[in-house]
C-alpha cells in the first residue's frame, strides 16, 4: 500500500518539518524531526491502497491468526500482527484506547508474534515460510529473516533463561535442510516440525543454525504453549484426525448398513463407507466390525510435550484423544494442566438430511470443545451441552439457548490467579470467561452472563493485562483490536487496523464463519468443516435418503 503523512500544523501553529528528499540518506536510528516512527509506512502506519482502489492488487489467502497479540511484561507495548497488510504494528494501551507507536513491514501474512525480550520480537510469516526478528528500539526494524519449514504458524520462548525460540512448521518446503519430495509419500514419517533456535547461536545462514528440528508424528502443527517454569513446550497438530478412515466402494459393496435407497425406493449409488476405531476395532455407525478391511493403523497423536531444557530438545510425552482440529493451547498457572481449544468432528455419522429415516449430521457437524490434559489423561468439555441436536426439521431454538452457545473456540488466556479461562469464540463473536474448575472436572455449564460481545466479529487473539482488568481482543472479520474491561465486560475501545482487502471479502466473512448467521442453534458454521476456508482433511458421507432424486447439472 501507499504511504502518506499529515500536512496540518501541530498544536502551537508551527508548520510541520518537511521530510528529506527521497535521495537523501537517512539514519534509521535518528530520523529527522517530523518523520513517523515506522521503518516503512505499512499497515495502520500509513498504507492507503486497498483492492477497492486498485482491482487485482490483492490476493486473499485467508491465513488464520494463531498468536496475533503480544503484550510486554511491563505493559508498555502491545504487538499486533496485521495479517492482510504484512505488517507488525506496535501500540501503547491507554486507559480507554490505543495509541500507535510504530509499524514495520515483515513477511507475507504474519500470524503470530512473541517477545524474545523487552526490545526484540519474533514474527511468524505464514506465507513467506519465515520468521522476522524485529528490533523494537527506536524505529522498529527487521534485523534478520530466518527461513524455516513450510507454513509456520506459532512461536514461543522457553528453555534456559527463556532464550530458546520454538516455531511450528510443516515438514516440507524448499527451506527444510533434510526434506526430500519423496518424503511426502513415505509411510511412517512424521510431517510436523518444531524448529528450535538458541538466540545466542544464530549464524548468518538462511536457516540461521537451528539448535534442533523436533519431528512430530503428525501432519502440520499449529499451536504452542509453555509450562510455567519454561521447562516444557507443548506442540499440537492442527488437523490431527479422529480415528476415522474410509473404505473403498469395492470393499463395502452390498454390505453397507441401511438405508441403501431413498424415500422413493431409488437405490443409492455405490460409495465408500466411513469407519471409526473404537476400542481397537474399526466399526461403522451401525457397529459392524470392518477391522479385516483396514490393514494399517492410525496413531492419532494430538499433543506433544518437548523438554525445552535438554541440550537438544526431545519429545517426552505424546497424547491422543484431544480433538480433531486443535486451535490453541494455554497452561493453567496454578495446576500446570494444559487446556486445548478444539473441534471434534462427527464425520462417522452418515447423511445430512432432516433425519426422518436415517442418521444426520445436520446442525452438529462438529462439537466445539475445550480439552484438559493432566497427569492421567484427557478431560473433554463440550461447550454446547444445552443444545438438543435431535430435533425435527424447522425447529426453532429459544433465543436464550442460542445465546449460551459458543462456536469454534480459538485463543485462550488465564486470569492471573487461574480461576477464569478467557476463550475467544471465533464463530460466536464473543469472549467467554469460564470458571477453570468446571473445565478441570469436566463439569462445564453454559452461562451467557459470562460472555462478552466483541465488536467486529471473529475474535481470534487475546492478551490480558498483568492485573487481569483489561483484555485486548483481535477480531479477524474486520481486522481490528478491542479493549475490554474484564470486570464489567464493557468494550472500552475498538480500533480497526488498515486492511488492503476488498469490502466484499470483509463483509462476506460472516457467511463462512459466523455460527449465529448460519445455524439455528449457534454452534456450527461452514467453517466448522472448511477450517479457515480450507478443508478439514476428513471424509464425509453427505447424502440424504429423506430427499428425492434429482439431476445434478454440474459438469463434475
Amino acid at each position: 500500500g501507499g504511504g502518506g503523512s499529515s500536512s496540518s500544523p501541530p498544536p502551537g501553529g508551527q508548520p510541520p518539518v518537511q521530510p528529506p528528499e527521497p535521495n537523501e540518506p537517512v539514519d534509521p536510528n535518528n530520523p529527522p524531526p517530523g518523520e513517523g516512527k515506522a521503518a516503512f509506512a505499512c499497515g495502520s502506519g500509513g498504507a492507503t491502497l486497498t483492492a477497492d482502489d486498485a482491482p487485482d492488487s490483492y490476493v486473499l489467502f485467508e491465513s488464520a491468526p494463531v498468536r496475533p497479540l503480544a503484550w510486554s511484561r511491563d505493559g508498555s507495548k502491545l504487538l499486533v500482527t496485521n495479517t492482510p497488510a504484512n505488517c507488525l504494528e506496535i501500540y501503547a494501551v491507554e486507559e480507554a484506547g490505543f495509541s500507535l507507536l510504530g509499524t514495520v513491514m515483515v513477511g507475507l501474512d504474519p500470524v503470530a508474534v512473541a517477545f524474545a525480550d523487552d526490545d526484540e520480537a519474533w514474527v511468524v510469516n505464514h506465507l513467506s515460510d519465515s520468521v522476522s526478528v524485529v528490533d523494537l528500539n527506536g524505529i522498529p526494524r527487521v534485523t534478520r529473516t530466518l527461513l524455516v519449514g513450510d507454513e509456520p504458524r506459532d512461536v514461543v520462548f522457553a528453555g534456559p533463561g527463556g532464550n530458546r525460540a520454538f516455531i511450528t512448521a510443516a515438514y516440507r518446503g524448499q527451506n527444510h535442510p533434510q526434506f526430500h519430495p519423496d518424503d511426502l509419500i513415505r509411510p511412517g514419517l512424521g510431517r510436523a516440525d518444531v524448529w528450535v533456535y538458541d538466540r545466542e547461536q544464530l549464524d548468518d545462514s538462511l536457516n540461521g543454525n537451528p539448535l534442533a528440528i523436533v519431528r512430530l508424528f503428525a501432519d502440520s502443527p499449529r499451536a504452542l504453549a509453555v509450562s510455567g517454569d519454561g521447562a516444557t513446550v507443548y506442540a499440537a497438530a492442527f488437523m490431527s484426525g479422529n480415528d476415522t478412515t474410509s473404505l473403498s466402494q469395492d470393499v463395502v459393496l452390498e454390505s453397507k448398513p441401511p438405508p441403501v435407497d431413498n424415500v422413493e425406493g431409488v437405490e443409492q449409488p455405490d460409495t465408500g463407507l466411513i469407519v471409526k476405531k473404537i476400542d481397537g476395532s474399526w466399526r461403522d455407525e451401525s457397529g459392524t466390525d470392518w477391522s479385516a478391511a483396514v490393514r494399517f493403523d492410525l496413531p492419532d497423536l494430538d499433543v506433544f510435550a518437548i523438554d525445552a531444557m535438554a541440550d537438544v530438545p526431545v519429545i517426552t510425552r505424546r497424547q491422543s484423544g484431544v480433538g480433531t482440529v486443535l486451535f490453541n493451547m494455554a497452561v493453567d498457572p496454578q495446576s500446570g494442566e494444559l487446556f486445548v481449544s478444539n473441534l471434534e468432528a462427527l464425520n462417522q455419522i452418515r447423511f445430512e438430511g432432516p433425519g426422518e429415516t436415517a442418521t444426520t449430521v445436520r446442525g452438529r457437524i462438529a462439537e466445539s470443545r475445550i480439552s484438559v490434559i493432566n497427569g492421567s489423561g484427557v478431560i473433554t468439555n463440550h461447550l454446547n451441552p444445552h443444545i438438543d441436536f435431535d430435533v425435527e426439521e424447522g425447529h426453532t431454538y429459544p433465543q436464550n439457548l442460542v445465546e449460551q452457545s459458543l462456536s469454534q473456540p480459538n485463543s485462550m488466556v488465564f486470569s492471573p490467579d487461574g480461576s477464569l479461562l478467557y476463550v475467544a469464540a471465533f464463530g460466536s463473536g464473543k469472549v467467554a470467561a469460564i470458571p477453570t474448575q468446571q473445565l478441570r472436572t469436566g463439569s462445564y455449564e453454559p452461562n451467557a452472563s459470562l460472555h462478552a460481545e466483541v465488536p467486529g466479529g471473529g475474535p481470534s487473539g487475546l492478551a490480558l493485562s498483568a492485573d487481569g482488568n483489561r483484555l485486548v481482543v483481535y477480531t479477524r472479520f474486520d481486522n481490528a483490536i478491542s479493549l475490554l474491561d474484564t470486570r464489567s465486560g464493557e468494550t472500552l475501545a475498538h480500533r480497526p487496523l488498515f486492511s488492503p482487502e476488498p469490502a466484499e471479502i470483509i463483509g462476506g466473512r460472516k457467511f463462512l464463519y459466523d455460527a449465529r448467521e448460519t445455524s439455528a442453534n449457534g454452534t456450527s458454521a461452514c467453517s466448522s468443516c472448511h477450517i479457515f476456508a480450507d478443508m478439514d482433511q476428513l471424509a464425509w458421507d453427505l447424502g440424504n435418503p429423506d430427499g428425492l432424486m434429482e439431476e445434478n447439472p454440474n459438469r463434475y
